[in-house]
């Protein structure tokens, strides 16, 4: 074991670090894709460096970890395992897993008796869940390419000040948000009902109902968190069309802003029994001057189930949120990790 001081900093609004001071703040998320894609630890500070995420927490620096001195998995495991950062053992396994699983030799993409792909298990193998896959460098979207409307950059802005996202606080946030959870999501087509569901598992652990009849969106929608959606095979690519939606959630972690004038295409292609490329496409003319688009890459975990989760909502824990002046809201005093 060596002794480390956890650093970060923050320039041109992104974040910058190593992965172990990500972990002692509770980035977990950055953790992950910075562990997964080099796959050894301690990681080097430049490696972790430029997240494609702004974030405009306060941060503290000097703050003393123990961090392992050896470069393996299974050192690594032991350490979290014996240490008292359990959450973040939990997290850094599944990183693990992940980063195995993308690295394994491809199977045959699953298919039923006409050919087509299925987007989840055949009749005659295990059940799984479809994790995002943190390894594949691939960007979720590049905000210096989006053509905010002013008033839409504003409110962008201005959501990076805080961590009030409506999903972390039980909200069922449609489409994007659903794969940007560390317990994956389970997709189930019932070809009987013509249907598709996506099954959340973190945050408000609902799920998507996606009308594979044939039909088209109704004209007098009532806008909802999840809007209406529709969805055909093109190929192995499955197609999902989406309106209808409400302003009461994010779409991303970032919170880009919508109208209920949104439009949403999603595109799946799984190219290999474990692989799955996702692509988005989101159009909403008020907010932006043209589509924005984004894409990641999902990696089918095989055995995995759908779990209970605990979600409490109006849970604000005001009392462990800060400031830009790192104040505790309601407390005087400074919060340190």
């Amino acid at each position: 074991m060596v002794q480390s001081k956890s650093t970060l900093w923050k320039k041109d609004g992104r974040l910058h670090g190593d992965a172990t001071s990500l972990l002692s703040y509770g980035y977990y998320d950055r953790a992950i894709m910075c562990f997964s894609i080099h796959k050894q630890w301690p990681i080097p500070v430049t490696d972790c460096a430029g997240f494609p995420i702004p974030d405009s927490r306060p941060i503290l620096h000097g703050i003393i970890i123990l961090i392992p001195g050896e470069n393996d998995f299974m050192n690594l495991r032991r350490f979290f395992a014996t240490s008292r950062v359990i959450l973040t053992s939990v997290t850094l396994t599944l990183a693990i897993q992940t980063a195995i699983a993308a690295e394994s030799a491809p199977a045959p993409t699953p298919r039923n008796a006409e050919g087509r792909a299925l987007i989840s298990h055949a009749p005659d193998q295990p059940v799984g869940l479809w994790f995002t896959d943190y390894s594949s460098r691939i960007p979720f979207f590049v905000v210096e390419d989006i053509a905010f409307r002013p008033w839409a950059k504003g409110l962008f802005d201005e959501r990076q000040k805080h961590d009030l996202e409506p999903h972390a606080r039980c909200k069922a946030s449609g489409a994007i948000r659903q794969h940007l959870t560390p317990y994956g999501v389970e997709m189930l087509e019932i070809t009987a009902l013509e249907k598709l569901y996506i099954f959340d598992i973190g945050g408000p652990h609902t799920y998507r109902e996606i009308h594979m009849d044939g039909r088209s969106h109704p004209t007098d929608l009532e806008p909802t968190n999840y809007g209406h959606s529709i969805g055909w095979w093109d190929g192995d690519t499955l197609v999902i069309d989406s309106v209808g939606y409400n302003t009461d959630f994010w779409f991303e972690r970032m919170g880009l802003p919508h109208t209920e004038d949104v439009h949403i295409t999603e595109y799946y292609t799984r190219r290999d029994k474990n692989n799955m490329d996702y692509r988005f496409v989101m159009t909403d003319p008020t907010a932006y001057e043209k589509p924005v688009e984004g894409n990641l890459k999902l990696v089918w975990r095989e055995g995995e189930e759908l779990f209970e989760y605990m979600c409490q909502q109006s849970n604000y824990a005001t009392d462990l949120m800060v400031n830009e002046d790192a104040q505790a809201i309601g407390k005087a005093s400074k919060i340190v990790p």
